[in-house]
């Protein structure tokens, strides 16, 4: 009997689209609120587990080359990032619970990647679905806080219903065909009912750029996403209250400081230093509580939120500006997009819109949200590159061959 593991590539999306979210609607449910931070360990036992089935593999030996090759480049370049990270141990105003929160992206890549080694690469047609499950979980709940209260409320999803909604916009980039449309107008719906302002303009702009629709159509998707922007203001009673941006407040700080000191904004900081930021008044209260919570004092890069702004602040201005340069060129031009990640210019045809719209998502949910910082969103955006790769090389589903060949192997030595 083959037994078949690459349904465990599919943890992830099942864990951060279904189960954590609908644990989280259980536990406000029953009054019992669950950590928001159960689901790190349960993807890093998820990583761990795949990572020691590699470890115990029975391969032939040209797989055992090139597995060793490129388990030894992954973890090289790891190496390069682990060893920034632990250069400033110890070093004066080290703080090691700050050092940590900027170690969190290193741990989702090894995650990922062992993961999807070992038991595969999920397939497109997965991200469609999970994606479409989680939109209902949504606008059940609207439909439901809706019917009870007689109001237009936000909903709660996971606890991060920001994060939920870039989760839709993820895997609608899946949907992008026309006979996904079923799914992609779901998703759209989901995100729409998130009010999350960050979601509706990354997908909005997913739609424009990549969507099967005709000049007419983009345009009315334009003026849709630019009011669902407004109504996103109005229900969360932002109108005209700039003080209530946070996220703006953030950058005009960044940006402060860029001008004062340009050059360590070039060179950026060590990993769990105190950046030399002002406090802005309309920050005072957020950046106050979180340090009550963490029991730290000053400002450190994940205070800031945003992606691009923690990139800048812990690799600085040049590495945070070659990688944006690098998704925009992707997003310009499909043969840039093909070299990124080495997909040939024959293969990037209507699949590669689902690659060119991932490269679009990260500059502009970069903007305000963490991403691969983010608990729920990290392992899932970079196993979305990886099953976009594949599914513009139209391949059939990537499965955890290693591991499966290794278990082949045993059971037939057991048989015999």
């Amino acid at each position: 009997m083959r037994v078949d593991l690459s349904l465990w590539a599919d943890f992830p999306l099942y864990l951060c689209c279904w189960i954590f979210p609908a644990s989280m609607l259980l536990g406000r449910a029953v009054g019992a609120q669950p950590p928001r931070n159960w689901i790190d360990g349960a993807l890093l036992l998820w990583g761990a587990v795949a990572v020691g089935c590699l470890l115990l593999r029975r391969l032939p030996r040209a797989e055992e080359r090139r597995l060793f090759l490129r388990t030894a480049l992954c973890f090289g370049l790891c190496g390069l990032v682990a060893f920034r990270f632990a250069w400033p141990v110890g070093l004066p105003g080290f703080n090691s619970v700050a050092w940590a929160m900027e170690l969190k992206p290193l741990l989702y890549v090894l995650a990922a990647v062992g993961g999807m080694a070992a038991f595969g690469v999920p397939s497109a047609a997965r991200f469609r679905k999970c994606g479409a499950g989680l939109a209902l979980l949504v606008l059940a709940e609207f439909c439901v806080t809706w019917f009870l209260t007689g109001q237009v409320e936000r909903p709660v999803g996971s606890g991060e219903i920001n994060y939920d909604g870039m989760l839709m916009v993820i895997c609608l980039c899946f949907g992008l065909g026309r006979e996904h449309r079923g799914f992609l107008r779901l998703m759209a719906l989901g995100i729409l009912v998130t009010f999350s302002r960050t979601s509706v303009l990354a997908a909005t702009g997913v739609l424009i750029c990549f969507g099967p629709y005709g000049v007419v159509r983009k345009v009315c998707l334009l003026f849709l996403g630019l009011a669902g922007v407004w109504l996103s203001f109005q229900v969360r009673g932002l109108l005209g209250a700039l003080e209530a941006l946070d996220r703006f407040w953030m950058w005009h700080t960044a940006g402060e400081f860029v001008l004062s000191a340009p050059w360590q904004a070039v060179a950026g900081f060590w990993p769990g230093s105190e950046l030399p930021f002002g406090v802005p008044a309309p920050l005072s209260f957020l950046w106050s509580a979180q340090a009550r919570q963490w029991g730290l004092a000053g400002v450190h890069p994940f205070n800031l939120h945003a992606f691009w702004l923690r990139m800048g602040a812990t690799w600085g201005l040049i590495a945070a500006g070659l990688l944006a340069a690098g998704l925009l060129a992707a997003v310009l031009a499909a043969g840039a997009a093909g070299w990124l990640l080495c997909v040939p210019s024959r293969g990037m045809g209507r699949a590669g819109r689902a690659l060119r719209a991932l490269c679009l998502l990260c500059l502009v949910g970069g903007l305000t949200m963490g991403l691969v910082y983010c608990n729920n969103l990290g392992v899932v955006l970079i196993s979305a590159f990886f099953a976009a790769r594949r599914f513009s090389l139209r391949e059939p589903r990537f499965r955890g061959r290693y591991l499966q060949m290794s278990l082949n192997v045993i059971q037939e030595d057991y048989a015999r």
